[in-house]
């Protein structure tokens, strides 16, 4: 009679030369699964799942514990298909207190252009978006949150109409995406960004601003 397997794909087994190699690029570069699996290949030429490397690191208590990933999550992750169809544009303040603003591609999450000043203005918001519009070209829509360097709020447009920001888009083609109001999850692929760069910066793992956007 024939039996059934188990299920799933054949797992290699263990070994020890896996998980120092696995533990020591976790203990230089301080990051997720995924990501360690991306370095792992581009600097040993070794592939690895990221689901056994989050294993490796379970095991050596160098992976926090995820329960929210456990349950059913109530929220529809989006996620556009391709690239130049959406970019991401938000203002971080530093622990220097400097600004940094940075424009993230929403379907490969590539950084297409960033800078850092010491002011939030909208003069240096369309520095850097003209930046990325020369190297790349223009991108089908942009999202940004109703801070004063991307929209005008109800007083300003009943003197003046729409933004510069605003004003810049349309004349370009550019179809401007407004997040929804106390709702920062809208431009969640930006503000996680943002998040690990704090992170980082806490740790003491991270140098410069060029260093973490590379």
């Amino acid at each position: 009679m024939p039996t059934l397997k188990q299920a799933g794909s054949p797992r290699k087994p263990r070994n020890l030369k896996e998980a120092n190699l696995i533990l020591q690029a976790y203990d230089t570069h301080q990051t997720n699964a995924l990501t360690l699996q991306k370095i792992i290949f581009q600097e040993q030429h070794i592939l690895i799942p990221h689901i056994r490397i989050h294993e490796v690191l379970r095991m050596a208590n160098r992976a926090q514990p995820q329960p929210a990933k456990q349950t059913r999550r109530k929220w529809v992750r989006y996620e556009r298909t391709h690239s130049m169809t959406l970019w991401h544009m938000a203002w971080k303040q530093l622990i220097t207190g400097e600004w940094f603003l940075a424009i993230m591609d929403d379907a490969s999450r590539f950084i297409v252009a960033y800078g850092v000043y010491r002011q939030a203005t909208t003069e240096n918001t369309l520095t850097i978006l003209k930046q990325a519009i020369v190297k790349y070209g223009c991108p089908e829509e942009i999202l940004t949150d109703r801070g004063t360097q991307f929209y005008a709020n109800d007083g300003d447009r009943k003197e003046s109409g729409i933004s510069q920001f605003e004003q810049y888009l349309a004349n370009a083609g550019i179809k401007h995406i407004l997040c929804r109001v106390n709702h920062p999850q809208t431009n969640g692929k930006l503000e996680r960004f943002y998040g690990v760069l704090e992170e980082k910066w806490r740790r003491g793992q991270l140098r410069t601003i060029p260093e973490y956007v590379h």
